[in-house]
């Protein structure tokens, strides 16, 4: 748990600045500024994270600082695919390259349509009006990470908005 609030206090600092005029991608990733948010706090030591790997900047994040903050011994990063299309898999296998990472990929398209679909049809699911797929997708995930992130030190994120411990 002590890792979840770690690591969501400094995507709040990131996304304050990246929302704040800043052009991630043409000025860079302000990891030693980042890195700096970690001084004089206690590390807890962590054996085996799951970690929900997207390729975007929260989750890419955080596997970051698993490794350069937490020392992390092994990084579990998992991909749910549950329909995003090819372009953002191959997108996200190509930052996990970066990363020197391999996630694993669980297709779970299947599962999307004919369980976690319907059951927000009937439950007229809406946020602000708007249907509820895309946030829908985060309980799948955080399920499918449970399941797969056993042994794990109890992290799991999903763009920071899913989390489930093991």
């Amino acid at each position: 748990m002590i890792i979840i609030i770690h690591i969501c206090i400094i995507l709040i600092h990131l996304s304050h600045y990246l929302y704040n005029g800043s052009d991630y991608f043409k000025e860079g990733f302000i990891m030693e500024e980042i890195l700096k948010k970690f001084e004089g706090v206690d590390i807890p030591s962590v054996k085996k994270v799951a970690v929900a790997y997207s390729g975007g900047v929260d989750s890419c994040l955080c596997i970051e600082l698993l490794k350069r903050v937490y020392h992390a011994d092994e990084i579990v990063p998992i991909m749910v695919d549950v329909g995003q299309g090819k372009e953002e898999i191959d997108t996200a296998f190509e930052k996990a390259n970066i990363l020197k990472i391999e996630p694993i990929v669980i297709d779970a398209k299947s599962e999307f349509v004919k369980k976690w679909i319907p059951m927000a049809i009937m439950a007229n699911a809406d946020y602000m009006g708007y249907p509820v797929i895309t946030s829908l997708t985060r309980q799948l995930i955080a399920h499918i990470g449970a399941v797969q992130g056993k042994g794990s030190s109890g992290m799991w994120t999903e763009d920071s908005r899913g989390f489930t411990g093991v």
